[in-house]
């Protein structure tokens, strides 16, 4: 059974671009990486909140969810 959700990694098309969306619906910046070359992971305020890890899509990829993530070590893998 899945009680909590860590992150959500995403590949997206445009990473500013996708980055100013999620801030018009209220979520804030909490860090930048080079996860997949550049990635930025975004949630909503608070310390529990669910992270949405997203990266610009690369050679192979495709937009949309690449993994959820349940807890450190633990995950659902999504293919499309």
């Amino acid at each position: 059974m899945l009680l909590r959700l860590h992150h959500i990694d995403l590949a997206v098309s445009d990473l500013e671009e996708f980055a100013e969306f999620l801030k018009k619906l209220g979520l804030e910046e909490v860090r930048r990486t080079e996860h997949g070359g550049a990635a930025i992971e975004m949630s909503l305020p608070g310390d529990t909140q669910v992270i949405f890890d997203f990266h610009a899509v690369g050679q192979d990829e495709h937009p949309g969810v690449g993994s959820i993530h349940e807890g450190e070590y633990s995950w659902l893998t999504m293919r499309h």
